[in-house]
């Protein structure tokens, strides 16, 4: 292999905030430069991630194409492109860029082509035999989880040799420090979750769940929920009409999660689906006691912790159950032991550094 510099090319559908983007932002911040060269692309739309992208003096391209899968000129207009850069990898991640990527890649012969999905999909026929078929024209198809990779090969039929599992990770800052959270006497037992407010993250049950705690079991616990989206009208009549509003907030969009993490008394993740969930990642991180879904991504995220901890994501009842339990029950010592062993499973299994030791690992891969 030549001496020079490995030319990167990481391509995203759209570059604004999210659990992806921040990993690019992390890539961009963490990647050995004197061995790596990086870019970053994005169809259209740039915002934010690529604008603090930009601050760390890694490149950003915007082709200035709608990302459809439906959209050939997508295709076009990323081939031309990768023409003109030569890179030696070309890493896509999220559907419409893996499906763009993969064809342009192959078209434009980049020495090493990866795709990458980023959840857990839900394709339908024609999906599975186009993702099937793209799977073959690159080197490597990365899965944030286990359960995102026996989805490649048992439903979209890859390659399993062509599928490589990589985890997902969360970022620097909420790998250091320690926790200090202390509950004050006649303070409410504070609880967390962060996400965005769309059906699939079940903020509705934990609201129903609250109404139980509060009026029924006249628990002294105050739940807040971050995240913006499309449910926040929904969910705020939800909480006014259980009598909710003093003990359920919905705080918005936070760019503070860790000092959140680090001010109440544990998470929660009550997901539907999630592929390799960053924000429980993070919160593990920090050492917060979390509970969390029986979702696959879950699960294996938290898989040390026991299944004790894990609730399915339609029953009220069980959540009802165990995180009464820990209110009423728990001890300090009980939520700091359960909290410290989230923290050494998250510091060893998704920390950035492994997460950009793995990517490193694959990207020398490369022949030129």
């Amino acid at each position: 292999m030549s001496s020079h510099k490995i030319k990167v090319v990481r391509l995203i559908p759209v570059l604004d905030f999210g659990g992806v983007e921040s990993r690019f932002i992390l890539q961009s911040t963490l990647m050995d430069r004197e061995r790596f060269d990086l870019r970053v692309c994005t169809f259209w739309k740039p915002g934010a991630a690529a604008q603090k992208i930009q601050e760390l003096g890694i490149p950003v391209d915007v082709l200035d194409v709608d990302p459809s899968v439906r959209n050939p000129m997508a295709s076009v207009k990323l081939f031309q492109y990768l023409q003109q850069q030569k890179p030696d990898v070309l890493h896509a991640s999220i559907a419409e860029a893996m499906f763009h990527g993969a064809i342009a890649s192959f078209l434009a012969q980049v020495p090493l082509r990866i795709i990458e999905d980023t959840g857990v999909p839900s394709r339908g026929t024609v999906g599975h035999l186009a993702y099937s078929a793209i799977s073959r024209l690159v080197h490597h198809v990365i899965g944030v989880s286990k359960a995102t990779c026996q989805y490649l090969i048992n439903e979209d039929h890859m390659l399993e040799d062509r599928v490589k599992l990589i985890y997902n990770c969360g970022k620097p800052a909420f790998f250091k420090g320690e926790r200090s959270r202390k509950r004050a006497k006649d303070e409410p037992f504070k609880i967390l979750t962060a996400g965005r407010l769309v059906p699939v993250k079940n903020q509705a049950m934990l609201i129903d769940m609250m109404a139980d705690l509060v009026h029924k079991k006249k628990l002294n616990v105050h739940l807040n929920i971050a995240g913006d989206g499309a449910l926040k009208d929904d969910l705020q009549k939800a909480i006014d009409a259980a009598d909710l509003g003093a003990h359920v907030t919905l705080l918005g969009f936070r760019k503070d999660v860790q000092h959140l993490l680090n001010t109440h008394d544990l998470f929660v993740i009550p997901s539907h689906n999630e592929g390799c969930s960053i924000a429980l990642i993070e919160a593990m991180a920090t050492g917060i006691p979390v509970l969390g879904s029986t979702a696959p991504g879950i699960a294996e995220v938290m898989g040390g912790l026991g299944d004790d901890y894990l609730l399915p994501a339609k029953s009220t009842e069980a959540w009802i159950t165990k995180v009464s339990e820990v209110v009423a029950q728990w001890s300090e010592k009980q939520l700091d032991e359960h909290g410290q062993r989230g923290k050494v499973i998250a510091h060893t299994e998704f920390s950035p550094t492994r997460y950009i030791g793995e990517l490193e690992t694959l990207y020398s891969q490369v022949k030129k």
